[in-house]
């Protein structure tokens, strides 16, 4: 039984409840009550074995271009690929795909503007720039009844505790302050995914990107 079909919870009480009627709405609400989903099978995991490979050289080319690895660390921009859509046609159709822009249009209405597109390669027991809790709104504390704007990231590699996948704290984008520590280390939560999965998340939502422990596991992602 999945959770459509799913039997009512027994409640009383209750006059007014949100109707899941698709799988487009269950996710429309998760976004709002949680601040975040994950859509499986987006892409292939085929596909993105080759947006890995692209992504790798993108890097490469951009670290050459800007001084090398160390002037990038100075700046806490190294691993991180700009724009690639730019760069490399292929990583267009990462910004698109129907299934994703339903849900966005839904949330957000028929016009929408990508912002903007980067990389985030997550490299086994390397510090990563995008590990402090944030928001993609970044130094806003206050809130808003609608998604003010989403973000999504592609999955290229397997997402996991100990890769380096992406950590979000469930509802904070319905609270203007960040939350205590103690709050945080009880409910912080660990989004975990297969290749080709979309992460998408309320741009109000605090969220970082995991510690790689592992011994040879590059977690990169596509982040809009």
């Amino acid at each position: 039984m999945n959770d459509l079909t799913a039997t009512a919870a027994p409640a009383y009480g209750v006059r007014e409840s949100e109707a899941a009627g698709d799988e487009l709405s269950l996710r429309v609400e998760e976004l709002r009550r949680d601040g975040m989903t994950v859509l499986p099978d987006v892409f292939e995991p085929l596909r993105m074995r080759d947006v890995a490979a692209r992504l790798d050289r993108l890097l490469a080319e951009q670290t050459l271009a800007c001084g090398g690895v160390q002037a990038l660390e100075r700046l806490r921009d190294a691993d991180l690929v700009r724009c690639p859509l730019a760069y490399d046609d292929a990583m267009l159709p990462l910004a698109c795909h129907d299934r994703v822009l339903a849900l966005v249009r839904r949330v957000l209405g028929e016009h929408v503007v990508l912002l903007m597109q980067n990389a985030i390669v997550n490299r086994p027991r390397q510090q990563q720039a995008q590990s402090r809790w944030h928001r993609d709104l970044n130094y806003q504390h206050w809130t808003s009844s609608r998604p003010l704007a989403l973000n999504f990231l592609v999955c290229v590699d397997r997402f996991y505790a100990d890769g380096g996948a992406t950590w979000a704290l469930p509802g904070s984008n319905l609270h203007e302050a960040f939350a205590s520590t103690a709050y945080v280390a009880r409910h912080e939560q660990v989004i975990e995914a297969e290749p080709g999965s979309v992460v998408v998340m309320d741009a109000m939502l605090f969220h970082r990107s995991g510690t790689n422990r592992s011994a040879d596991h590059t977690r990169r992602a596509v982040n809009h």
